[in-house]
């Protein structure tokens, strides 16, 4: 196995840490001015000239400290990233990517065409919705770093989030339960805390605190020594509320701060004041892991391990590059936010009764088997008792018993047809009423044999970001199948019954209940 390089970008310098397995082989920083300042301003020749210079910066850093790994996986700070956490109705796999798509739109300050990004996903059977990680970069930093490496000579493997890479330090330390929602805080000489937690071994949440202002930061020291307890508390408490109304009521268990040392002090007292069990990471003294000099040598060492330790972090913005590349922006067309909805929630229950339609005429297709089968029979009765041969042995009472019998069977045929009753044309109606941002989640239809009286309940949901409008549109949608002959055959009233307004994955949307008998 060859030897693996971790590369975080901090603030103000690059952290290199090279691993064999879960050794670490060698560590170094380098100090630079712009090392976050990738939108520089100027003309294309002195930008291009600035990240030559900066290649050339690093190359001769690695070299100096004999960095002999040529395979990369690059952290990025959290200022170079987009990262959010959040929920979704749960979605069949053709649908989930447009699913993210619109709902991600939400929480990003760019449009989706203009950034390259990566998620993971999972259903949360708690609540039957779906658990989102998503990640984003805009396209001009994710070209500025792999034009930064191939110049550099370093092929990348992957990029991605370097605050929640921890959670692999974590479990080396053996402080990862996957059946526990884990918090974990790290914060920086500058007080800048990131704030990430996982739910049971999944990445839900992110966020990032400053704790202090410029002039108050202090020279020297680590943050975690001289946080104030009241403001960090106060924001962890943001930060657990956030989380718990984000993710349908979920709690933490436990918070982990990621430092090589803190006052224990701060750890009782934050324990006391959140009423949550606040751990210092656990560094063996023998561990290679005790030699990583700060925070961001932690982070670098993180990325490194990428292959080495296996936790539930799949996110690589790198492996969006083959597709970025083969399509531009302008080709990329984003669907009307209405339209998306329209089509994830009203495609499934249409299936649905697509579904039922084909049972409605699948259930009776062995009868109508053994009644072509019994034609068959009765044809060939027929045929042969008419036939010149057998007249001659039946006698006049004889045939007419025959008649009453072959009668017999022709009414039982056309009872049996008559009997049959047609639910396609009701269903017929639905694609044409069904409008835009309403969806049916149940329809029951039920008809009577003889009368062909039918009972009819259907219950649906609606969203169009007004209750007005949306209960107008309930309103329209009634008058259309009311309007329609054959959908109110067998029906002598149809009405709304109840209609409420409810929470579904983060939308106010409203139910309704029609009836009909």
């Amino acid at each position: 196995m060859g030897n693996k390089l971790g590369i975080y970008f901090g603030k103000d310098k690059i952290v290199a840490v090279e691993l064999r397995g879960k050794d670490i082989i060698r560590q170094a920083s380098l100090a630079i001015a712009v090392a976050a300042d990738k939108a520089l301003t100027g003309t294309p020749t002195a930008e291009d000239s600035a990240q030559a210079n900066l290649s050339r910066e690093i190359k001769g850093f690695l070299k100096e400290n004999k960095f002999s790994a040529r395979e990369a996986v690059l952290g990025l700070t959290s200022k170079d990233l987009f990262i959010r956490g959040f929920q979704i109705p749960s979605l069949v796999k053709s649908e989930i990517a447009s699913g993210i798509s619109f709902e991600a739109r939400k929480y990003l300050p760019f449009k989706t065409e203009d950034l390259v990004f990566d998620y993971q996903h999972r259903l949360n059977k708690g609540s039957d919705k779906m658990d989102i990680f998503y990640v984003a970069a805009t396209r001009s930093n994710f070209d500025y770093y792999l034009s930064l490496f191939k110049q550099m000579g370093i092929q990348l493997k992957a990029i991605e989030s370097a605050s929640f890479a921890l959670l692999r330090i974590i479990s080396a330390a053996k402080q990862l339960d996957l059946k526990q929602s884990i918090a974990f805080m790290a914060i920086d000489d500058d007080l800048d805390m990131e704030f990430s937690i996982v739910n049971a071994g999944f990445p839900c949440f992110s966020r990032d605190v400053r704790l202090a202002r410029a002039q108050d930061a202090p020279s020297t020291g680590s943050g975690a020594e001289v946080v104030s307890q009241e403001r960090l508390t106060s924001e962890l408490r943001v930060s657990l509320g956030y989380f718990r109304r984000q993710f349908s009521g979920s709690s933490v268990d436990k918070i982990i701060l990621v430092a090589k040392n803190a006052n224990p002090g701060l750890i009782s007292e934050l324990s006391k004041n959140l009423s949550i069990e606040v751990q210092l990471l656990e560094l063996d003294q023998n561990s290679a892991l005790n030699t990583l000099t700060d925070l961001d040598a932690f982070k670098a060492c993180a990325v490194g391990l990428r292959d080495t330790i296996k936790v539930n972090l799949s996110v690589d913005l790198l492996k969006s590059r083959k597709e970025y590349r083969l399509s531009a922006p302008k080709d990329i067309s984003a669907p009307a936010p209405a339209f998306t909805l329209s089509f994830d929630t009203v495609k499934r229950p249409l299936v649905l009764a697509a579904v039922v339609v084909a049972a409605a005429y699948g259930f009776p297709l062995p009868e109508q088997f053994s009644t072509a089968k019994n034609l068959e029979r009765i044809k060939s009765e027929a045929e042969s008792a008419l036939a010149p041969a057998n007249l001659g042995i039946l006698d006049l009472d004889g045939l007419r018993q025959r008649r009453v019998e072959y009668k017999k069977k022709l009414l039982f045929i056309q009872e049996l047809i008559a009997s049959r009753v047609s639910l396609t044309v009701s269903f017929n109606v639905l694609p044409e009423t069904v409008r835009t941002g309403l969806w049916i989640e149940q329809f029951d239809l039920v008809a009577g044999v003889k009368d062909k009286a039918k009972s009819l309940l259907l219950k649906g949901a609606i969203y169009l970001g007004d209750k007005a409008r949306e209960e107008e549109a309930i309103a329209d949608f009634l008058k259309k199948l009311k309007e329609s002959p054959d959908f109110m055959a067998g029906l002598s009233r149809l009405e709304i019954t109840s209609t409420r307004n409810t929470q579904s994955g983060g939308y106010k949307i409203t139910v309704f209940e029609i009836s009909g008998s």
